[in-house]
């Protein structure tokens, strides 16, 4: 049996990178084909990668986190029986991030893992502030508040916010 992950969050967050670290198998469209903003690529195609865990195998859509292509992600998460949703720690739940909770919320609101990114870029003692408002964010919006949130052990690619 398969289940379809959706890798989701705003733009610049970290999704790509993600999916990438996780795949065994990698991705067609979304490690290919980006958007050039000046030195930062933007994924602007659903991705499809997928990894093996205890015999399953699990299938990533790496979702754009552009607000022009939400009808993408949309069209996805109709057959995503998961997310894991990544939120730039530095930047903290961003438009784009807030839309994708809402899409987990009607379509898989029992199985969300936060995945908090770029801890590097904030203060060590900011991270439970952060943490505690990401759980009231995911009550307000019907997902369970005590969903797992795990923190990045990757350094960011620069040590900048774009936020």
């Amino acid at each position: 049996m398969s289940l379809n992950v959706g890798v989701l969050g705003h733009v610049d967050s970290g999704k790509t990178t993600l999916t990438k670290a996780l795949a065994d198998t990698a991705s067609t469209a979304s490690f290919d084909r980006h958007a050039d903003r000046g030195g930062r690529y933007n994924t602007v195609d659903l991705g499809f990668s997928s990894l093996m865990v205890s015999a399953r195998k699990l299938t990533l859509v790496d979702c754009p986190g552009h607000a022009g292509l939400i009808k993408a992600v949309l069209a996805a998460s109709n057959v995503f029986d998961m997310a894991l949703v990544v939120v730039d720690a530095s930047c903290g739940i961003q438009p784009q991030t807030a839309e994708h909770l809402l899409l987990c919320s009607i379509f898989c609101p029992s199985n969300v893992i936060i995945v908090l990114n770029k801890i590097d870029l904030v203060p060590e003692n900011q991270i439970n502030t952060i943490v505690k408002k990401l759980r009231k964010t995911l009550k307000s919006v019907g997902i369970s508040e005590n969903s797992q949130v795990y923190m990045n052990i990757w350094k960011s690619k620069t040590n900048e916010r774009i936020c």
